[in-house]
């Protein structure tokens, strides 16, 4: 929990200290991504209860080969292409995030990843709102 904790604190830091073409360019990356995820995601409403219900969906195994394969995108991805590092990194975590609260036996084990989840999901739906305000998608 506490590395998840720690990743969600350092991708919200990255975001925001990213530069206008970087912001556009993961902006894009990731609702790419979500549409292709979920063939019914509608950019005009939050994501927290589209990616939730998708998840839902999905068996811990699923999830736990989700958050693996994003954050294996995204580690390919660090030196050579910023924006999607972090855009890999960002539905990596969504997986992961939802990964613990569902695995998670403890009421204040779910609360904190469902707390995490909630603060990352913001600052996804920051990035998709971004690119949605400089008309780039």
């Amino acid at each position: 929990m506490h590395d998840a904790e720690a990743a969600v604190k350092a991708f919200g830091i990255q975001w925001f200290a990213a530069d206008h073409e970087a912001k556009l360019a993961c902006g894009q990356l990731v609702i790419e991504a979500l549409k292709k995820l979920m063939p019914n995601y509608d950019l005009s409403r939050n994501l927290y209860s589209q990616f939730f219900f998708f998840a839902t969906k999905q068996s811990a195994t699923d999830l736990e080969e989700g958050a693996k394969w994003f954050s294996e995108t995204a580690a390919a991805g660090k030196d050579e292409n910023p924006p999607l590092f972090m855009a890999m990194s960002s539905i990596g975590q969504l997986f992961s995030l939802y990964a613990i609260n569902a695995a998670a036996k403890g009421e204040k084990a779910r609360q904190a990843s469902g707390t995490l989840y909630t603060t990352h999901s913001r600052t996804v739906n920051d990035m998709i709102q971004y690119v949605l305000y400089h008309g780039a998608f």
